[in-house]
């Protein structure tokens, strides 16, 4: 179902310790005291960026003319804005979902879709019966990590988790292509990014209680290691998940529609 572009690597750029130029169909980043390094663009999926001068911003349009996404952080590490290209391409087979969901009166297919991923996403990571209730088992896995890090604010490293995912799931519905599929059904007041989050991030957040917890150092963990982390998961578990969201959505709507025509039967939830 994918068509869209190959997935890269994400950069995080912060340029008060590096000099990032575009140097033809590459980036060239110069550290202090380390060698250029030479970055082809066709190998980067995103950016995330701090204190961005006039060099780094012509390097990142060059990104996002490749329809990349870049994040914009402030000094505390807050993303505060999305570069992203207005005109995306999208696959037909988007384009094809877009007019489906258009021709359909209401939105039963996405709240159907909704409640059984986010209810099989509780029965998954606590491995019995749960209210679908996000808040609540969030925050039972949040008192589960501080209960063996007594010691660290513990919601700080989770808001970054948020943060971290939040910006790569934006980036890659972009990559897909599907960013139509946001908007349209955006306009009949369905929150599919919201959904997707929800869903992924309890995923998350247990693989990371599982891991914070044989960390030997109870002290406050750096971003970098929390990002590490994120990005080791985003490699496969990740997309993984995503596209099976996407594709049971899908291929619900292609039901409601087809049964809106007579035909089709009921879609049950991929495990």
């Amino acid at each position: 179902m994918n068509e869209g572009r190959a997935p890269g690597k994400a950069v995080y750029i912060d340029a008060r310790s590096v000099r990032v130029v575009l140097d033809g169909d590459a980036w060239r980043i110069r550290g202090l005291d380390k060698a250029d390094q030479l970055v082809p663009l066709r190998r980067v999926d995103r950016a995330v960026v701090r204190n961005v001068d006039e060099g780094l911003m012509r390097a990142l349009l060059a990104l996002v003319e490749r329809e990349g996404t870049v994040h914009f952080q402030d000094g505390r590490g807050t993303t505060f804005a999305v570069l992203q290209d207005t005109r995306p391409t999208s696959p037909r087979w988007v384009r094809e979902w877009v007019s489906m969901i258009e021709e359909q009166s209401g939105c039963a297919p996405f709240h159907w879709w909704a409640d059984v991923q986010q209810r099989h996403v509780w029965s998954r990571v606590f491995r019995r019966g749960r209210p679908g209730d996000y808040a609540a088992n969030r925050a039972l896995i949040v008192g589960y990590i501080q209960h063996y890090r007594p010691d660290v604010l513990v919601s700080h490293e989770v808001s970054e988790l948020e943060q971290l995912l939040r910006a790569w799931l934006q980036a890659d519905l972009n990559r897909q292509g599907l960013r139509p599929v946001v908007e349209v059904l955006r306009h009949k007041e369905c929150d599919l990014v919201g959904v997707l989050h929800r869903c992924m991030m309890l995923t998350l957040l247990w693989k990371y209680a599982c891991w914070r917890r044989q960390k030997t150092v109870a002290a406050a963990l750096p971003c970098r290691d929390i990002t590490a982390f994120f990005e080791l998961q985003a490699v496969a578990g990740l997309r993984d998940q995503l596209e099976r969201h996407i594709s049971v959505l899908h291929e619900e709507c292609r039901a409601r529609g087809k049964r809106g025509h007579g035909e089709g039967g009921r879609l049950h939830a991929r495990k």
